[in-house]
């Protein structure tokens, strides 16, 4: 009797019925984020090669045939081997394909058969080096998909950035909070490992100001800025200081329709100061 719904007859190689087996099954995978995320490189190569014979039976070219032992049906395919479009099978029912799997994984490790990965999946180091240039400096530039000036290269279904791979392939984990930064100045398509190194997020700041690849934000290139530069002269070209009926802070914010304290931190010097070359007469 299945031991989880108390009504069903049990599998004779499992202590639920089937339907209880797949429920429980597909619960497990879903506490893990999904099917083909929860499984390993292993299990994933597995998977593609009994769906390339599943895919035959689909389409008539392979023929199902009754259990090897028993003769019974239906049967399911059992892999001899998993070489990539290996057709190396057997036929078996459910309960000599499980007792078949249970003897290969009681197997000596030196007779288990081994998963072969897929020869058209070439290794990614290799395809990082396919994909770069070596320059005189000794940087491995990147020459495919960049973003914001640093490269990237799909892995497992996900875009991940070179640099940042390059040192756990050499150097191991990423601790948590640390940023992979760059020595070589201005490359930041490179991912020689030597020329990594880790850091904070303020050290990855600093690099960045100090590399010139900070983003200019001063002035009218500022996105909350209200006045433009033409303005901005034309202010501290006219302004009158202790002036009760000429160009004061308050009548220049009334013809600029801003606040005062905004005018008086500009001829203060307090905002906007860099040096500003206008020649504007006008508003």
């Amino acid at each position: 009797m299945c031991s989880k719904c108390k009504t069903e007859v049990s599998l004779n190689y499992h202590r639920y019925c089937s339907q209880c087996k797949n429920l429980d099954q597909n619960q497990r995978v879903n506490a893990k984020g999904g099917h083909w995320n929860a499984l390993t490189p292993e299990q994933k190569h597995k998977a593609v090669v009994r769906k390339y014979a599943y895919n035959l039976v689909k389409r008539g070219k392979l023929i199902p045939k009754p259990c090897e032992v028993c003769g019974r049906e239906p049967s399911e395919i059992h892999h001899l081997d998993y070489t990539p479009k290996s057709l190396n099978i057997k036929w078996l029912c459910d309960e000599h394909h499980v007792e078949a799997e249970r003897e290969k994984r009681n197997l000596p490790k030196a007779h288990q058969l081994k998963w072969m990965p897929d020869p058209r999946r070439a290794n990614v180091l290799e395809r990082m080096a396919s994909k770069s240039l070596v320059t005189e400096d000794g940087c491995w530039l990147w020459t495919e998909y960049i973003e914001c000036e640093h490269a990237k290269i799909s892995l497992n279904r996900k875009m991940v950035s070179v640099h940042r791979l390059s040192w756990e392939i050499f150097n191991g984990p990423i601790p948590d909070g640390m940023w992979v930064l760059h020595k070589c100045v201005g490359h930041g398509n490179c991912w020689n490992p030597h020329h990594l190194y880790l850091g904070n997020s303020l050290k990855n700041a600093q690099d960045r100001v100090k590399q010139g690849r900070d983003a200019d934000r001063s002035g009218s290139k500022n996105g909350r800025a209200i006045l433009t530069i033409d303005q901005i002269a034309w202010i501290r070209r006219k302004y009158e200081p202790n002036s009760k009926k000429g160009m004061n802070t308050v009548r220049m914010a009334k013809i600029l329709g801003v606040s005062q304290s905004t005018v008086y931190s500009i001829v203060s010097n307090a905002t906007w100061k860099k040096p500003i070359d206008s020649t504007a007469t006008v508003l």
